[in-house]
């Protein structure tokens, strides 16, 4: 069986590891291989399930916590579970090629890319404040820029991150400004909406800004 896998025979190999799990359902190394097996012949949730049978038989199968981390990353864009398992890889020393150091620079883009899903695309209702008057509407955060929409047209805007100078938030005040010297200012109008812009933007990879972030 084994010697099927390492020649690139998955089916064949997918078909002697079952038979073997015959004489011994418990062993944590068949159902690795028969997980790697479909992994390879690209039948992902097949890969899943097994990975799993392998680590319900043994917790502590470094190389099935790590193909599960991958595999709920970009397969099944569950990125809490891929941060998980990656995690556990990490704490089982890692393996050939995801060293600890390696393992942990990817939970971290795990953890960014999780931040930026709370935030992408969600409208914070905020008042924008103009220079005699006010109008109330939604900002809304993008890969590339910042929207604000409101009934009132002649008020929306959209500016791309490399547009802007400054980016500034304190409390629930934010303050925008250009290369063009525009100026924009928005209160938020829900509880803890500015602060959780605050440490997005300030951890982000998507706000790239070539003044300064406040």
């Amino acid at each position: 069986a084994l010697a099927s896998f390492r020649e690139g025979y998955y089916q064949r190999a997918i078909g002697e590891w079952q038979e073997y799990l015959k004489f011994d359902p418990v062993s944590d190394e068949a159902y690795f291989y028969v997980a790697a097996s479909y992994q390879n012949q690209k039948q992902l949730d097949n890969a899943i399930l097994n990975f799993e049978k392998c680590l319900a038989l043994n917790p502590n199968h470094v190389l099935a916590h790590l193909n599960l981390g991958l595999l709920y990353d970009y397969h099944r864009d569950n990125l809490k579970l891929a941060e998980e398992h990656l995690r556990k890889a990490k704490e089982l020393g890692g393996a050939e090629r995801y060293s600890p150091e390696r393992l942990q620079s990817m939970i971290q883009e795990l953890q960014e890319r999780m931040r930026a899903s709370a935030i992408l695309k969600v409208p914070f209702p905020v008042e924008h404040r103009h220079s005699f008057s006010s109008c109330r509407g939604n900002l809304i955060f993008s890969e590339q820029g910042i929207e604000y929409r409101t009934a009132e047209t002649d008020h929306s805007f959209y500016e791309s991150y490399k547009e802007l100078r400054s980016f500034s938030v304190e409390k629930d005040e934010l303050s925008l400004r250009t290369h063009n010297n525009k100026r924009y200012n928005f209160r938020f109008l829900n509880p803890g909406d500015g602060e959780r812009i605050r440490r997005w933007v300030q951890s982000s990879r998507y706000v790239e800004l070539s003044g300064q972030i406040e």
